[in-house]
């Protein structure tokens, strides 16, 4: 009979999470290293942001946690692009325009952040993975939203904040 194979999807916010709380795991027994740099990261998120096609993620559900009952789940092919994901929405990068190659793109987020998703509406921003990344035309917002204005309020929302640049 063999083993069956299910497709299913997953949404980015699923893979960030999952990945953060470590019920999706690299075992590093049989996985390479993360080998791909900052532009590969980059044209991945492009990739997403057209919403074009990218290759599967190959997952297998390998054991159960038993303090409380959550799949662990391996990544067997994909790491370098769950890792790509992570590290854009956890604020290890932005989109820098010399790494993007299409027009609109660049236009849009070229050299944008990425926030938390209270900070702005959805006209201003564009949703990935529960958080906002910020329009290029509206970047001068940030210093309103993000304390690098001149009174004590926006300071205080800098604070807040989790915004990376």
């Amino acid at each position: 009979m063999g083993n069956k194979f299910t497709r299913n999807t997953m949404k980015i916010t699923a893979i960030y999470n999952g990945f953060k709380d470590g019920t999706l795991v690299v075992d590093r027994t049989y996985q390479r290293k993360t080998v791909w740099g900052v532009k590969d990261n980059i044209r991945l998120i492009e990739t997403i942001l057209l919403k074009l096609i990218i290759p599967e993620i190959f997952l297998w559900d390998f054991d159960t946690d038993p303090n409380n009952g959550a799949t662990i789940t391996h990544i067997v092919d994909g790491q370098q692009r769950i890792n790509a994901i992570f590290d854009f929405i956890a604020g290890k990068y932005k989109l820098q325009k010399k790494y993007l190659t299409d027009n609109e793109i660049i236009d849009e987020y070229g050299d944008c952040l990425l926030y938390t998703s209270d900070a702005a509406d959805e006209e201003d921003s564009v949703e990935f993975g529960g958080r906002r990344i910020l329009k290029k035309k509206n970047k001068d917002k940030i210093y309103t939203w993000y304390g690098k204005g001149k009174n004590e309020e926006d300071n205080d929302r800098k604070e807040h904040s989790d915004i990376t640049t």
